[in-house]
């Protein structure tokens, strides 16, 4: 009936009345995040069901994705460096850190992440994007030098130098894009 309010307000009656169910906190925290559009509240309940619910692995796993739609950084890293240790071999996971690690600028570390996740599923098209997106990157900032450069002399000499490391930049970012191509070859 879209009764969202309602909806939440008869699940924490639920929860008060001593209903054990995590799924009552589940549907508070997808209505508060998805229908109602208050991510802070729903990550408010993320938290109190952690509490509640120390074994749940899915209440970790939403709360990291809160905390980086909510531009929380810092806090989703350290959720995701914890999560890793407990699921090392969770290729998702590794590609979250990498993502926080590239809003960083932290971008070595950044490869570190999208390379494990690819180490665990060689097939796995986001991290093999977002990966070459950071060698592209590592291009576009020599390409960005290089515009800003004038007319003087010296200027069109170091125009010169960095036209040869621009082009060395995109030979390291190419095999990384024809791999992605490869992965997803209609896109």
């Amino acid at each position: 009936l879209e009764k969202y309010e309602d909806a939440v307000n008869q699940f924490k009656t639920y929860l008060d009345k001593g209903g054990k169910s995590p799924d009552a906190y589940s549907l508070i925290i997808n209505t508060y995040s998805v229908q109602l559009e208050n991510k802070e509240e729903a990550l408010k309940w993320t938290g109190m069901a952690k509490a509640k619910y120390p074994n749940n692995s899915d209440f970790p796993k939403v709360e990291i994705g809160l905390m980086i739609d909510l531009d929380k950084i810092a806090d989703a890293k350290k959720g995701l460096e914890t999560a890793i240790v407990k699921e090392p071999g969770n290729k998702i996971f590794h590609f979250y850190l990498g993502y926080v690690n590239s809003k960083l600028e932290k971008w070595e570390e950044a490869k570190g992440n999208y390379n494990e996740a690819l180490k665990i599923d060689p097939a796995y098209f986001e991290a093999q994007y977002y990966l070459a997106q950071i060698y592209l990157i590592d291009a576009e900032k020599v390409k960005r030098d290089m515009n800003n450069l004038g007319i003087t002399k010296e200027d069109q000499k170091k125009k010169l130098e960095l036209d040869k490391l621009l082009v060395e930049k995109y030979k390291i970012a190419l095999p990384y894009w024809e791999k992605a191509n490869t992965m997803k070859i209609d896109d």
